[in-house]
């Protein structure tokens, strides 16, 4: 594909949901989650902008054995 005549933002666009295929699955499933948002509300050129390019391969998954926000189920009332 060329880019020559594809403007900064729509490349930063197309490489933002780029990544290998040994990301872990639940970064994957966050990035298309986003994707599928983006197309709705348009705002990735601001999140880009602000934030820059995301780094899959380098996202931290950490999982909670139940709860909200990390807060245990057994400690509200």
């Amino acid at each position: 594909m060329k880019t020559d005549n594809i403007s900064p933002e729509v490349q930063a666009k197309e490489s933002f949901f780029k990544f290998s295929d040994d990301v872990n699955p639940p970064i994957k499933s966050f990035a298309l989650e986003i994707e599928r948002q983006s197309k709705r509300r348009n705002f990735l050129d601001y999140f880009i902008r602000f934030n820059g390019q995301p780094l899959w391969d380098k996202g931290i998954v950490q999982q909670y054995s139940g709860g909200i926000y990390g807060v245990n189920s057994s400690d509200i009332g």
